[in-house]
């Protein structure tokens, strides 16, 4: 069973575009988009397993411009 999750990023000023752009270049990121709000970007990420989710956010993480990220699993209903 895959592993959905959002990533909620907090990017440096004026650095959501080329966030968005470099994270939707990641494999298993479903989408990425700017936010208004508390967060920059929201990133919508599909992963295998617990394992495959943690690289992908440490990609996000390491990408240019991001200071904080906030991941949110999505639960089974």
């Amino acid at each position: 069973m895959s592993v959905n999750a959002y990533v909620l990023v907090v990017g440096d000023v004026g650095m959501a575009p080329q966030i968005v752009e470099a994270a939707s270049k990641i494999a298993g990121v479903k989408s990425a988009q700017s936010i208004t709000g508390a967060y920059d970007v929201i990133v919508a990420v599909e992963a295998e397993d617990t394992a495959q989710l943690s690289q992908i956010v440490l990609e996000i993480e390491s990408l240019d411009g991001v200071v904080d990220t906030d991941t949110c699993v999505v639960l089974p209903t």
